[in-house]
């Protein structure tokens, strides 16, 4: 994996991090301004790993994901 990817990667899990200690000081509100800015930044970050993963050569793109896929569904 590259330098790149690592760096983004590094930053992925600090976001991830700070998203979830920020969540608990603030008493578990999802809808809290700076939960909200974070999960933004996170999602920046993991768009950015996403579109450097895509456009690497076939051969390495199937093995640098180092994240597990989630699978998120909404309620009706």
């Amino acid at each position: 994996m590259g330098r790149a990817l690592r760096t983004i990667k590094q930053r992925i899990e600090n976001l991830r991090n700070e998203m979830v200690l920020m969540f608990i000081q603030n008493g578990a509100r999802m809808n809290d301004p700076q939960v909200l800015r974070l999960s933004q930044l996170l999602d920046d970050q993991l768009n950015r790993y996403e579109r450097c993963v895509r456009f690497r050569t076939p051969g390495q793109a199937m093995k640098t994901s180092g994240f597990a896929r989630l699978d998120y569904r909404r309620d009706a």
